[in-house]
């Protein structure tokens, strides 16, 4: 099973760089740290740092899931 971390640094990779403007402005989590635990400087981010990140990445994920089912129905 995939741990938090493995989890956000691998979300973070799949977004890529220019994404992470916009997870910032939802997360509140600089694009510096970002960049930091997605390259491995930062090993261990602080709770809190993990705890928005985790979170907005979750939701967004559950938003885009939900929009391409709904897609999904309109084309059937």
């Amino acid at each position: 099973m995939e741990s938090i971390s493995e989890y956000l640094v691998r979300k973070l990779k799949e977004v890529g760089p220019a994404g992470w403007p916009a997870i910032q402005e939802g997360s509140g989590v600089s694009v510096h740290l970002m960049r930091k635990i997605a390259y491995g400087d930062r090993k261990n981010p602080g709770i809190k740092t993990v705890e928005k990140l985790y979170a907005w990445l979750r939701e967004n994920e559950a938003q885009e899931a939900a929009a391409s089912e709904m897609a999904e129905k309109a084309q059937a």
